[in-house]
């Protein structure tokens, strides 16, 4: 799950960069990604890399989620509850 929140921002960047595009850091400035020219093909490439990363992303994050449940409700042990604030 930490590398796919690495590979999705750095993919995204190389997508818009090979799009033509600069990416926008919070509206102060923006960056291209270095060593990447415009290129219709990588652009397309790092769309599919990103797209379908999103999706691994948004399923391995609905698993750690359940096996939070699962560890509360069916294991019944104190693994949600240390996660959870204290009191």
């Amino acid at each position: 799950m930490m590398t796919m929140t690495l590979l999705l921002p750095l993919s995204g960047w190389v997508m818009s960069t090979a799009s033509g595009r600069r990416t926008s850091i919070f509206g102060l400035f923006s960056l291209k990604a270095p060593g990447v020219s415009e290129d219709a093909h990588v652009s397309s490439w790092m769309w599919v890399v990103h797209h379908w990363g999103a999706w691994v992303l948004i399923g391995l994050m609905a698993l750690h989620i359940v096996a939070a449940f699962w560890h509360h409700c069916v294991n019944k042990n104190n693994i949600l509850k240390r996660m959870l604030p204290s009191r």
